[in-house]
């Protein structure tokens, strides 16, 4: 399902404003997927980090569900899938790329 241009402006607005200034260093890209009510912010990194980090972007990318427009039937869900990628392989997003920075890790 193709997500409404204005959500996906919202929620790549939320992503820069609230999510991509929590980042830690070890993430290298963030992308957005949206499909129907549920919107998953994905996050690839080379190395795990910790379990603090993990719930601050948690936390942050809840609160993405909470600052759209109302919706008719299921509310929103925003969720964090974490990846992990290795040096070298090729990278496979799901979603759009919103941030990327593997040239500075």
């Amino acid at each position: 399902m193709t997500a409404l241009p204005e959500i996906v402006n919202l929620s790549r607005q939320y992503i820069a404003q609230r999510v991509i200034p929590f980042l830690t260093a070890e993430i290298g890209a963030v992308c957005l997927e949206i499909n129907a009510w549920h919107i998953q912010v994905h996050t690839y990194q080379y190395a795990v980090f910790s379990d603090h980090a993990s719930e601050a972007l948690d936390t942050a990318v809840d609160g993405l569900a909470l600052t759209l427009p109302k919706r008719d039937g299921e509310p929103w869900q925003s969720t964090l899938a974490s990846h992990r990628c290795e040096p070298g392989d090729p990278r496979r997003y799901a979603g759009q790329v919103v941030y990327e920075r593997w040239n500075e890790l």
